[in-house]
């Protein structure tokens, strides 16, 4: 871990406004974590921020998870699954909170939503791997660029490379803005009291060499974000060419080695974001 880099990094982030789990998100976990969880409390808690809510009710009846109108907070919950209600409630939140008004932020929010359903698609193949981890480590992989946006406006020319799995880009970012939204997504995920794990795994998404991470399940969660957000990237891509995506997937063969995905899962998880990526056109 590179302590100089997260320092420099949390004194940008500091300049713009770092992110922290309101009252209402705190109230929010206390009430998940609980023996009898009520559904109906959670409701009402959420409900309380309508901006919040809003978005949530958003995410519910998007082509990501739609399987019919949801027009509640606890019809939200059934449909998304409270873990990962729990995960949409956070970047939400965090979401609302950042006051940027860019459309390449769509962009960027369309991909951490297919990353993230990729990502627990994946895991859910994998014995121990929580596909709700695999899931929040989807959505806030690239959190941290709608802040460097709107720190440097001149980042929106490295946004399809942030975005994509150009492994280059960290070092990028580093150059030109002494920082890298790598290391600020490892500083917001924090704030935000993601787990150590995700933390980390979110500080090295763009490091194809799986190994850095000493804990098997670590790695495979790595290595789950990682294939995720290759193709998601690459598939998204109009006029994307799908065999030549999955040409380049297979060459992460320690990613793939630690998830035990061969060329038919790569083309079955690749037919699946093509048709999740064709309902957001």
């Amino acid at each position: 871990m590179d302590v100089e880099k997260i320092r420099k990094t949390e004194a940008i982030l500091k300049s713009i406004g770092i992110p922290t789990q309101s009252k209402i998100l705190v109230e929010l976990n206390a009430e998940i974590n609980k023996v009898n969880v009520s559904i109906q409390n959670i409701a009402n808690l959420v409900s309380k921020d309508v901006a919040l809510s809003a978005q949530i009710l958003k995410v519910a009846n998007s082509p990501f998870f739609a399987v019919r109108k949801c027009d509640s907070i606890v019809g939200a919950i059934n449909v998304l699954g409270l873990n990962n209600f729990k995960s949409i409630v956070l970047v939400s939140a965090m979401k609302n909170a950042i006051k940027i008004d860019n459309p390449v932020l769509e962009k960027f929010w369309n991909h951490s939503m297919l990353v993230a359903r990729v990502a627990s698609l994946i895991a859910k193949k994998l014995r121990d791997v929580p596909d709700n981890h695999a899931f929040m480590a989807g959505l806030f992989h690239d959190c941290a660029t709608p802040y460097l946006l709107r720190k440097f406006p001149a980042y929106a020319k490295d946004i399809d490379m942030a975005l994509g799995n150009d492994t280059d880009i960290v070092e990028i970012e580093d150059r030109e803005f002494n920082t890298s939204h790598a290391v600020g997504g490892y500083i917001i995920a924090k704030s935000m009291g993601l787990t150590d794990d995700i933390c980390n795994i979110i500080m090295h998404h763009h490091n194809p060499d799986i190994s850095i991470h000493g804990n098997p399940i670590d790695r495979r969660l790595a290595a789950c974000l990682f294939i995720a957000d290759c193709i998601s990237f690459c598939q998204g891509l109009a006029g994307s060419d799908s065999s030549a995506c999955i040409d380049k997937l297979l060459s992460y063969k320690q990613a793939l080695f630690e998830l035990d995905l061969d060329r038919d899962d790569l083309v079955s998880l690749s037919e699946d974001v093509d048709e999740v990526s064709a309902q957001l056109v």
